[in-house]
Formats: C-alpha cells, sequence, structure tokens
C-alpha cells in the first residue's frame, strides 16, 4: 500500500515547491475545495511499494482523497494542458494502486474542464480522476 509523507522542503523539486502566482491560486483552489469537502489537505509525497514517490499538491491524512490544483482558465495554453493531463494520468496511477481513494484535479473553469476532458476522453484515466471546477 503506498504511503503518505511530508515532502522534502530541503530540496525543492517540481513545480509544487516554487513560489509563483500560479501556485498561488492553485493553494487558493485547493483550501476552497477542502472547506466545500470537510477535509484537511496537505501537499505530500505518496510512496509506493516499488520506493517511487509520487508528490501530490493535496492529500487527506488517511490517503481517502488526493488532489492537484491547476489555475490557468480557458483557453488553456498548450504547456499548461499538458501539465494537467499529466496530473491525471499520475493520480490515475494512486488510484490503480488504492482503488478506494478519491483522485480529483481542479481546474479553474468550466472552459479547461471540457479542455481537459476531451484530452483524456478515450483513456482509462478519465474513468478514474475527477475533474472538478473550484473558482
Amino acid at each position: 500500500m503506498p504511503s503518505l509523507v511530508a515532502p522534502d522542503l530541503a530540496r525543492p523539486r517540481g513545480r509544487g515547491l516554487r513560489p509563483t502566482p500560479e501556485r498561488a491560486t492553485a493553494a487558493g483552489m485547493l483550501q476552497r475545495f477542502s472547506e466545500r469537502v470537510g477535509v484537511t489537505l496537505r501537499p505530500g509525497s505518496v510512496v509506493l511499494d516499488s520506493g517511487a514517490r509520487i508528490l501530490v499538491d493535496g492529500a487527506t491524512a488517511d490517503e481517502s482523497l488526493y488532489v492537484e490544483a491547476h489555475g490557468p482558465q480557458s483557453p488553456v495554453p498548450d504547456i499548461d494542458l499538458a501539465l494537467i493531463v499529466q496530473d491525471v494520468f499520475k493520480l490515475a496511477l494512486l488510484r490503480s494502486v488504492r482503488p478506494d481513494a478519491r483522485a480529483v484535479v481542479l481546474v479553474a473553469d468550466a472552459g479547461a474542464r471540457e479542455t481537459v476532458a476531451a484530452c483524456i476522453a478515450r483513456t482509462p484515466a478519465a474513468d478514474l480522476v475527477e475533474l472538478v471546477v473550484c473558482s
């Protein structure tokens, strides 16, 4: 079973650890979603049985919910779309090893949701990950 640990903040890696306006927007989205569903979400690193680590923007302590947040509004630039789709597949991987967990990608508006949904429509990830508008 995967296990959630706090990320190693001493060694900045990945886009999730750099302070940027986009990350501030995503943090606000995580906070609003957390309040909406009534849970506490914290960033973390999920360690798989293989030893591989997957960074997530937010997860509950019991790992029943994994969340990634993306702030770009539609039309979504191609580079941002690629990052969102990458996170969809990342969460789909977590769901494959933790089928009882909920996996959610937060997007800024309905247009962004439609764009991402169209990109993943014919993949298994479409059934494993929820796309939720959280503005």
